[in-house]
């Protein structure tokens, strides 16, 4: 039985991820991002554009690191588009992966993670109660007044 609990082995089809919404969050290296096909602000009906949310707002650190998760997701292409999405920074080294846990439950719930500012000194105690009452929620968070998003784009060589 193939083990499904990690990226690098789950089947996929890359094909089918132009015809449905992908939100993943992936483990790059000591740091967690999102890598998703879809961004709120668009209409897109086929999702073959690449987008990574990072609370770090540091592609050149992490990009190296999740290439195993966008070999995935390309097809066998050799060179992929990817469009980083600048998002709230995050105060410490330890809370990424709680970001990255929000930035993802915005993108399902339709929202721009790029527009939201998550209250950090919260993040810890929610979760928690996330857990422990079996309930989702997103994180705490205010609204970036005059919200303009900002992004970068790459094409990445994926060898």
């Amino acid at each position: 039985m193939p083990d499904y609990y990690t990226i690098e082995n789950y089947p996929f089809n890359s094909e089918s991820l132009r015809e449905s919404v992908f939100i993943q969050v992936a483990h790059a290296h000591n740091h967690w991002v999102v890598i998703s096909n879809y961004y709120p602000k668009t209409n897109e009906q086929f999702f073959d554009k690449w987008y990574i949310y990072d609370s770090m707002n540091n592609p050149k650190y992490y990009l190296n690191f999740v290439k195993n998760v966008l070999r995935k997701v390309s097809g066998g292409s050799r060179y992929i588009d990817i469009t980083h999405v600048e998002v709230s920074k995050q105060h410490c080294t330890i809370d990424c992966g709680l970001f990255a846990l929000g930035y993802a439950l915005a993108l399902a719930m339709d929202i721009d993670p790029g527009c939201l500012i998550f209250d950090q000194r919260k993040l810890r105690d929610e979760f928690n109660t996330i857990i422990e009452n079996k309930t989702l929620f997103l994180f705490s968070h205010s609204l970036i007044d005059n919200y303009i998003p900002k992004y970068t784009e790459f094409n990445l060589d994926l060898n």
